[in-house]
């Protein structure tokens, strides 16, 4: 299979061609974004395509279950780089239905360096399952839903916050 890998991308490449003759010319150019796209990691799952939006219409961050960690220098940068550099209108923060990282967290099993990674899932499944029933946490979470996008998406506006203040500062700092 990873042989065959060069020579798909060829067949493509000639095929973009045929049918485009400029696409990579004007794909080249096209580095202006409206939407910064934090994303899972799951392969069924491209940004550009289930958004129905071109390569240069979306800049993509991917990673298992959509996490936002204030920690995660991958992510923080590829914030910055997205506001400060390319300036993205909006940033969009997705899960998916059947995400195996929003199941793993739920589950009381050991999955190595992946624990790290999805206890932000976790701690606040611990919390809402006492008020809500530990089965009827573990439905919602499973089902891709509630606490996970709640989650996610607090912490990306407070990150994307936290972000606009800290530019804005800096740039009031050089001002005076």
């Amino acid at each position: 299979m990873l042989n065959d890998l060069p020579a798909r991308n060829l067949a493509w490449s000639q095929q973009r061609h045929a049918e485009e003759p400029d696409y990579f010319t004007r794909l080249a150019a096209l580095q202006a974004p409206e939407f910064f796209w934090i994303g899972c990691s799951d392969s069924r799952v491209p940004a550009n395509v289930v958004a129905g939006l071109d390569p240069g219409e979306v800049f993509v961050h991917r990673n298992v279950a959509n996490i936002v960690h204030s920690s995660d220098m991958d992510l923080l940068s590829a914030l910055e780089f997205a506001v400060d550099a390319l300036h993205v209108r909006e940033i969009v923060v997705c899960g998916h239905y059947g995400c195996g990282g929003a199941k793993a967290a739920t589950e009381d099993l050991p999955y190595g360096l992946a624990d790290h990674w999805l206890e932000p899932i976790r701690r606040p499944a611990r919390s809402y399952a006492v008020d809500l029933g530990r089965k009827q946490a573990n439905e919602i979470l499973r089902k891709g839903e509630a606490i996970f996008r709640h989650w996610s998406e607090d912490n990306g506006r407070a990150l994307f916050s936290q972000r606009r203040t800290s530019t804005a500062n800096a740039r009031d700092d050089h001002v005076h």
